[in-house]
């Protein structure tokens, strides 16, 4: 089990009033699922991607990566545990703006302590299986949504995480470029065996998943297959 979620709730506190975000997830995710989190804006997709990926922390319930319990991860470590186990394709990309796209898909690998020698062969290969090879050294600026997403792929793999997470990886592509996009992490779940999550509105694509999760107000309406 790569993922284990038990009676998860994630409370936001304003001023004003607290946005009970997520309420009583349970989740059991094996080794190379491709699972779709369906569900209208605002029903807490991201939320739940977020809590997945280290980037934010749960109010109430367990949560298990990798067999690690992260309430014994301290939040310092959060960085390094998800550099060592997950890859995320964020939503608005966060690209910096002055970088190529093979600079873009290397920048992670300068975080780690001990540095990469293979880095540029490694987002070269990596650029090279998106269908990038002819526009590495462009500037996202100089990029269609498609080729930024498959920048955007190709950068969440380059440390060769068990665990995919994308955020609407499709939301902002014309019908054909968000096909090729969903197509593209059903061919690496299929021949990487990686554990995929996809957070996405579209209907069609989200029921090619071999399993789908419908997320409503914050809690889990369906799970099926």
């Amino acid at each position: 089990m790569v993922i284990e979620i038990a009676n998860v709730d994630k409370i936001y506190h304003s001023e004003a009033e607290k946005i009970h975000a997520l309420k009583d997830i349970s989740l059991k995710i094996e080794e190379g699922e491709f699972i779709s989190i369906m569900g209208h804006s605002g029903a807490g997709k991201t939320t739940l991607l977020n809590l997945l990926g280290c980037l934010d922390g749960i109010s109430n319930g367990k949560l298990k990566i990798m067999k690690k319990d992260l309430d014994l991860v301290k939040k310092k470590d959060f960085p390094k545990f998800r550099r060592d186990n997950i890859g995320i394709i964020f939503q608005d990309f966060l690209f910096v703006p002055t970088l190529t796209a093979l600079e873009n898909v290397m920048l992670p690998l300068h975080f780690k302590r001990k540095k990469d020698a293979n880095a540029e062969k490694k987002a070269k290969n990596l650029l090279t299986k998106v269908g990038l090879e002819k526009r590495i050294n462009h500037f996202p600026r100089e990029l269609s949504g498609g080729e930024m997403q498959r920048v955007a792929i190709a950068r969440a793999l380059v440390n060769e995480p068990k665990i995919l997470l994308a955020d609407e990886p499709t939301g902002n592509l014309d019908t054909k470029n968000a096909q090729n996009i969903f197509d593209l992490l059903k061919e690496i779940n299929a021949k990487e065996k990686m554990t995929i999550l996809v957070a996405t509105h579209n209907k069609k694509l989200g029921k090619q998943a071999k399993r789908h999760i419908h997320i409503e107000d914050g809690s889990i309406k369906e799970d099926s297959v």
